[in-house]
């Protein structure tokens, strides 16, 4: 049994536009400094090597972010004969993640931010046995959350 909780390709879309995002507002932040600094507005404050430095140390984080924020998160699960196996399959590094289902502990649901609940957006996070997490993108179409829930235990649970 399959569950798809939300499309790579619209992932990857969300991370390419948090990266732009922060590379502008890193670039643009960098250039008033260094415009500042330049025409004598106070004591200097960096000279240009650490100034793209600290730059670049500000980009590195808002990536790092973006990335944990949208496709470091499984957008399908894949329940078949007792193994569970998750899909990273959005962003830089697609990869695949197999588990016995006896592993998994708990399957818990939430919703980003304030959703409207019972039913939005909603993503589900598994709890294996050695406490190792994995959670779900969001879905992208109105869910009963605790339906999908249920669905996805029923079936890790199924012999």
């Amino acid at each position: 049994m399959e569950f798809t909780f939300a499309d790579p390709a619209l992932l990857a879309d969300a991370f390419r536009g948090r990266l732009l995002h922060w590379a502008m507002v890193v670039a643009g932040s960098a250039a008033v400094v260094g415009m500042l600094d330049r025409r004598g507005h106070g004591p200097p404050l960096f000279g240009l090597p650490t100034l793209g430095a600290l730059a670049l140390c500000a980009w590195g984080i808002a990536a790092a972010a973006s990335y944990f924020g949208t496709v470091a998160r499984f957008s399908a699960l894949e329940v078949h004969a007792g193994t569970v196996r998750v899909h990273y399959r959005a962003g830089p590094f697609p990869r695949s993640v197999s588990m016995p289902a006896d592993d998994v502990q708990h399957v818990l649901s939430g919703q980003p931010g304030k959703g409207t609940y019972p039913r939005g957006p909603c993503y589900l996070r598994l709890v294996l046995r050695s406490g190792e997490t994995h959670r779900s993108a969001p879905t992208q179409a109105a869910t009963d959350c605790k339906q999908l829930r249920g669905d996805v235990a029923r079936a890790v649970r199924a012999p």
